[in-house]
């Protein structure tokens, strides 16, 4: 095979991965390396998996910032309920209606709190429905996968869409926890590179996987630790100003 280009955009992949944009990773892959995904296709799937986690992620993030204007008296949303009832079976049913129904599309007060309020709805309504849909895209598209570990992820990921706040909920958080994006770039990239006929895995992926395996038995442990986020100096700063 062909050696890459030096423009070939191997950060730019991982950095779309690190920040929770698969879509662009995928693309990026598809587009500049097309033989990867023909040769694996668990990382494929994988990535698609992952996709589909991140936008149950954001979901939840819009609710929440609606949920923290909430005052009574404010009219519920439904649509979580209307949609995912009767369009997904999930694993956990005892915390499904934990919070997703409950969207305000108003807000008192005369304040133009009403119209923020249903431009969050909005924003909600049309992820909601995109990610019920590529759930069932990517179901259809793996049923022929029958094996444990390809089904196992398809039920973790869809078990995910049942919690009210999966970021702090002990039985799913795991799903979101940033070394799963670490390890997925890692893995993405050590497939990219056996593509091109090269080393799989570098000195510097291997460091960054053990520092944030330290970061994180550090943060459980409280103290200075728990304030370390290995993924701040993961990102590329931007060029100092210049003195002229």
């Amino acid at each position: 095979p062909q050696p890459p280009s030096p423009l070939t955009p191997l950060p730019e992949i991982r950095n779309a991965i690190l920040d929770g944009d698969v879509d662009s990773a995928l693309q990026l892959t598809e587009s500049h390396y097309p033989k990867v995904f023909e040769d694996d296709e668990d990382i494929y799937f994988r990535l698609q998996c992952r996709k589909f986690i991140e936008m149950i992620h954001r979901g939840a993030e819009i609710r929440s910032r609606a949920s923290a204007g909430r005052t009574n008296g404010h009219h519920e949303y439904d649509a979580y309920d209307d949609m995912v009832n009767q369009d997904m079976e999930l694993d956990h049913p005892h915390e499904q209606n934990g919070g997703f129904d409950k969207m305000d599309t108003d807000s008192g007060g005369g304040n133009g709190g009403g119209a923020t309020n249903g431009a969050v709805h909005d924003d909600y309504d049309r992820l909601l429905e995109e990610t019920i849909n590529f759930g069932k895209a990517i179901s259809a598209e793996f049923a022929h996968d029958k094996r444990q570990s390809t089904q196992r992820a398809l039920r973790d990921a869809f078990a995910l869409m049942a919690y009210e706040d999966p970021v702090n909920s002990p039985d799913v958080a795991h799903h979101l926890a940033l070394h799963k994006r670490v390890t997925l770039a890692e893995d993405l990239n050590s497939a990219i590179l056996v593509s091109q006929g090269k080393n799989p895995s570098t000195a510097l992926e291997r460091l960054i996987k053990q520092t944030v395996v330290l970061a994180e038995d550090l943060a459980e442990n409280g103290g200075p630790g728990s304030f370390v986020n290995v993924y701040d100096y993961m990102k590329p700063r931007p060029p100092s100003p210049s003195p002229f």
